[in-house]
């Protein structure tokens, strides 16, 4: 039975950050990658489920990436008009629903006062761009909905893929830029490689071409857009 793995402990985490010279911000933000894989796949097996299940849930989460989808494209023709069409009710809650962070993204207006919401403000905002910024939000939404239809698409059939080395991996090479200082490359001994093995070394993960195995997971094609007849 595949389990999680065993959050390093402290030591662990030193050694790593000493044998790749990071810094106490790198180190920092390595720790929380790693928390964050670990919660991500704690909640991942909790709720797994053989293939002939997931085969249905998959279907149905296929129908929600196209609802999804079908409203993205329908925002994105002409917010600013569809704006004008939302009650401010609908636009007040798009609002309470979204992070100052992503209002300001948006709509480029500091909604904010040193990290503390200003209601007005995130109000305004709303109220003049709150198509955009549902727009947005949906976007943020289907993305990860996008990447587990991808897994399902790309799945050939056989052995399941493991799923600790995907989320790891892919984990770390999101943050390669602010732990190593630079993207993530599946380059032979390179930075990240050297950091995949040392945490895969503290976690006891054996795999059989660390080299490969970063590859496969830092290129996985997008699945096959099917054209409609």
């Amino acid at each position: 039975m595949v389990k999680n793995f065993t959050l390093p402990t402290t030591k662990k985490l030193a050694d790593i950050g000493r044998d790749l010279k990071l810094n106490d911000a790198q180190a920092r933000e390595l720790e929380l990658v790693i928390r964050h894989a670990h919660a991500d796949l704690e909640g991942y097996f909790w709720t797994r489920v053989g293939r002939a299940s997931r085969k249905v849930r998959m279907d149905r989460l296929r129908a929600v990436d196209q609802a999804i989808g079908k409203l993205i494209i329908l925002l994105g023709r002409n917010p600013e008009r569809i704006n004008d069409d939302l009650p401010f009710e609908a636009r007040d809650a798009i609002v309470q629903c979204a992070s100052s962070e992503l209002i300001t993204v948006v709509t480029e207006e500091v909604v904010s006062n040193r990290g503390a919401r200003v209601l007005h403000k995130e109000q305004s905002a709303g109220f003049r761009h709150g198509a955009s910024i549902l727009l947005e939000q949906l976007r943020l939404i289907r993305h990860p909905i996008r990447n587990v239809l991808s897994e399902k698409s790309a799945d050939p059939g056989g052995p399941e893929a493991n799923h600790v080395e995907v989320v790891l991996i892919r984990a770390l090479a999101n943050a390669a830029p602010d732990i190593i200082g630079r993207r993530a490359t599946a380059t032979v001994r390179g930075k990240f490689e050297k950091l995949v093995g040392a945490l895969f070394d503290a976690l006891d993960i054996e795999t059989p071409d660390l080299r490969k195995t970063i590859e496969r997971n830092l290129h996985k094609k997008p699945p096959t857009r099917k054209t409609r007849t």
